[in-house]
């Protein structure tokens, strides 16, 4: 099992921002939250759970693998998810936005603990 303390991890200082595979996510990131923002429920309706697309879910899991199989610690690879997702579809709004940035971040630390 991987070592919860990030003091213990190895890790090649390198950011991962500018891999092609993070702009892709950051891509299909932005086209769930419009498509998301297109179908979002009035206000007053109990907040859902969304799920993310096969597609999101795949880039997801590649961003989280990339980080494990560096040694980085799963806090700075949601840090620096979280970071990404961010700068996806700056007009949508935080209510709009969270739901979403939630899911992937759970597809994120499910891949990363995952064998």
């Amino acid at each position: 099992m991987w070592p919860m303390s990030s003091r213990s991890a190895p890790t090649d200082g390198a950011p991962l921002q500018g891999e092609k595979g993070s702009e892709r996510l950051v891509t299909l990131f932005a086209r769930a939250l419009r498509e998301y923002d297109r179908t979002v429920v009035p206000s007053n309706s109990p907040a859902r759970r969304i799920d993310v697309n096969d597609d999101l879910e795949s880039e997801i899991s590649a961003f989280a693998g990339r980080w494990r199989a560096r040694g980085r610690p799963p806090e700075q690879m949601l840090v620096e998810l979280k970071l990404l997702l961010a700068h996806a579809a700056p007009e949508i709004t935080g209510s709009v936005r969270e739901p979403l940035t939630a899911s992937a971040t759970r597809a994120a630390i499910l891949r990363f603990f995952s064998p």
